[in-house]
């Protein structure tokens, strides 16, 4: 009673005179009073008569708990910081054994706010994840004692009758503040994901919602800088995808969506303009993938893998996403732990097959938006008109681009920005082959389909090259507005970048002989009797190239080439109409086309 007397007459000090400082409530007792309250509430149970007393002994009114619930909510309320935070501790400890004021609007809506508004102190939000966690640690030790009392209690009493109104308390609780504690993840401050984390462990414990909500979430956190909450993601992570299998793979597109939020918070915290989707481990190691974790759980499994992979390509050519995430996802692509020849590959077969369709889009798409080409002048109607150039893609004149160039470039633009998803793509393509010795004769021969398990042979790592597509990471330094209107200089530029992706597209270069591996040397001495489409007898010609083809580059210069200013004409070489032919090498057969 003196404790809570002293709150009280605080209260009634600062209600009945708004002008008194309220400093001068900061006192000692004040914080002793609040401190002990809370306790004490905490480890007795007033809304027994035993222990707050009948009215007939001068005990306490039944409503004490209401009251002092008010009391404490009244300084939770006030402007100073210092009493609000003690006050909320105290609050927490008060609701172990009044639970039932968790679910109450007036709390409910006060931990949202400091849960989700970033204008709160860090540490206001790390008492409310400490006071939900403290409510569910209580419920479980409570729990766990029930648990041993069972076995002498089941012969007397029946299991119904046993039930505690509190059993049911958790979920309830939990249900209504869950939202906001997984959005707690997202925040830059590695403590509140950490306390965040704790609760989410016990909830995940106790069982009190299904698992399948929090995934996402835990993909996030996994890949967290600090290695006490990414371990903890991962553990937990395993543990569900044992216990519901699949389930890991149905979140895997929210996950990536959450974990690309989480590092725009973290690595522009630290004065970043690009975020980057892998982690370096020092001179000597490789680079690993952010959502490394993630695709290790799901390559033991083919189908799940090649849906990640899918899932993850598809947003390159879905218009909406921007290109600064395209390059996070293509960071991971470029560095996830990769085991077998079949996951590399089927990567590399994915790229090819939407870039056939994408690139040669986008780059009609921008030959549209251009001015027309002026008609020579002729007397004779009868005299056909000279073909467009451009249809006939020799477009390879900057000059004459740059004057067709319309005054409103908005939509070029966006043409432009989304074909560095095709560069990045083709780059990441590159990169693949580099480090894991792939060659083009093995991209021919490679079939999706393949019921063999020829490419489930392990592969190692043959060099640590380093995924920079040097040319995006400039685009987006640039961060222009596409509705300003651009100036000579930056028309120019985009006419170049216009080339330079075309270019990209139409290049193809044989493989370099020493990079083959055993099976393609093999097939490469092997006598070649039949040409495509062509006689028995006649040689092999080196013709399988296309407009379309991409996938064949310089080894090696894949970046290089890709962010050098370059206006030197492509290679038009004959093709067989409608068929375009993906890879391959001068002395092998092996294509495939997208018919």
């Amino acid at each position: 009673r003196f404790y809570y007397k002293s709150l009280v007459s605080s209260k009634e000090k600062l209600l009945n005179d708004p002008s008194f400082p309220i400093e001068r409530v900061y006192i000692p007792l004040f914080r002793r009073s609040l401190f002990s309250v809370g306790l004490i509430m905490r480890y007795f149970d007033f809304k027994l008569t035993e222990v707050r007393g009948g009215d007939e002994d001068g005990g306490l009114p039944a409503t004490i708990c209401d009251e002092v619930f008010q009391t404490l909510a009244f300084f939770l309320s006030c402007s100073h910081s210092e009493i609000c935070k003690e006050t909320l501790n105290s609050v927490g400890n008060f609701c172990v054994k009044n639970f039932e004021h968790l679910t109450k609007i007036e709390l409910r809506e006060y931990y949202h706010y400091l849960l989700l508004n970033d204008n709160v102190q860090t540490e206001m939000k790390i008492i409310v994840l400490k006071n939900i966690l403290l409510y569910l640690t209580e419920e479980e030790n409570k729990m766990v004692r029930n648990e041993k009392d069972w076995s002498s209690q089941s012969k007397k009493e029946d299991l119904k009758e046993m039930g505690d109104v509190s059993s049911g308390m958790s979920s309830r609780v939990i249900q209504i503040y869950l939202k906001e504690i997984l959005k707690s993840f997202l925040n830059k401050e590695f403590t509140v994901r950490l306390w965040a984390m704790k609760v989410i462990e016990i909830v995940l414990r106790q069982g009190l919602v299904h698992p399948v909500q929090i995934v996402p979430y835990l993909i996030c956190l996994s890949t967290d800088p600090e290695k006490e909450v990414a371990h903890c993601a991962d553990r937990h992570l395993q543990e569900i995808d044992k216990q519901y299998p699949g389930f890991v793979n149905m979140k895997s597109q929210a996950g990536l969506q959450l974990s690309y939020e989480l590092q725009i918070l973290l690595q522009t915290r630290n004065n970043e303009t690009i975020i980057r989707g892998f982690r370096l481990n020092g001179k000597e190691e490789p680079p690993t993938a952010l959502n490394g974790y993630l695709y290790t759980l799901l390559r033991n499994t083919k189908p799940q893998r090649r849906a990640l992979v899918q899932s993850i390509t598809k947003q390159f050519d879905d218009g909406k996403t921007p290109l600064c995430q395209m390059l996070y996802l293509a960071d991971n692509l470029a560095y996830f732990p990769y085991a077998v020849q079949d996951e590399p590959l089927y990567i590399i077969h994915h790229i090819d097959v939407l870039i056939s369709v994408t690139g040669t889009n986008l780059l009609s798409t921008f030959r549209e938006g251009l001015k027309p080409l002026p008609q020579p002048e002729t007397n004779d109607p009868n005299q056909p008109q000279q073909p467009n150039p451009l249809d006939e893609d020799d477009d390879d004149d900057q000059d004459l681009l740059f004057s067709r160039l319309p005054e409103n470039t908005i939509e070029l633009q966006k043409c432009i920005t989304a074909a560095q998803g095709c560069m990045l793509l083709l780059i990441l393509k590159q990169h693949l082959k580099d480090i894991y010795g792939i060659t083009d004769c093995k991209i021919s021969r490679y079939s999706p389909s393949e019921s063999t398990k020829i490419y489930d042979k392990a592969m190692q790592r043959r060099s640590n090259s380093v995924f920079n597509p040097k040319a995006t990471i400039t685009l987006l330094k640039e961060n222009r507005n596409p509705d300003v209107e651009l100036n000579e200089e930056e028309r120019m530029q985009l006419v170049t970048r216009y080339l330079d992706f075309k270019q990209l597209m139409l290049k193809l270069d044989p493989d370099d002989p020493d990079l083959l591996d055993e099976d393609d040397k093999a097939l490469m001495k092997q006598p070649q009797t039949t040409a495509a489409g062509g006689d028995s007898n006649s040689p092999v010609k080196n013709d399988s190239s296309h407009v379309n083809n991409v996938n064949s580059l310089a080894t090696n210069q894949s970046n290089e080439y890709v962010n050098k200013q370059s206006s030197q004409p492509p290679t038009t070489v004959p093709t067989t109409p409608n068929k375009p032919v993906f890879g391959g090498c001068d002395d092998c057969l092996f294509t495939y086309s997208l018919d």
